[in-house]
């Protein structure tokens, strides 16, 4: 779990994993824009016939901070040499308007990511992601 330090109540990020799942590793991270927890799970590939990694970064963006430093803070995140990330989270940033989110957007698929979600999440915009 990674709460909100600041008595403030919306925020922070929690994951309930089951217990069949293995969790290899839980690190939170600290941005000045949010809130990150990194897990990584080991599953088994029955093609492959081994054990994989699955990172999971999840995401907590406090919708009053600026856009353009939180891009910069997950792109310091998820610019890593791992492999099977899946990033997701509230984001409060939508992903429907190309203006708001053209330096977030090009940022992850210039990484590599592709966007799994564009639908509405908060009414007509898209603020909670999923990128694989």
């Amino acid at each position: 779990m990674q709460p909100r330090m600041d008595g403030r109540r919306s925020g922070g990020v929690v994951m309930y994993v089951r217990e069949h799942i293995n969790v290899k590793n839980v690190a939170r991270e600290n941005l000045i824009t949010g809130n990150v927890l990194r897990l990584q799970l080991t599953a088994y590939d029955s093609i492959k016939g081994k054990e994989i990694v699955i990172s999971l970064i999840l995401v907590y963006r406090d919708c009053t901070s600026s856009k353009k430093k939180f891009v910069e803070e997950i792109e310091q995140v998820v610019s890593t040499n791992e492999r099977n990330v899946i990033l997701l989270g509230d984001m409060n940033l939508n992903i429907l308007n190309d203006t708001e989110s053209a330096d977030y957007l090009n940022m992850l698929q210039a990484l590599g990511f592709s966007i799994e979600l564009q639908e509405p999440t908060h009414e007509t915009n898209c603020i909670d992601h999923v990128m694989v």
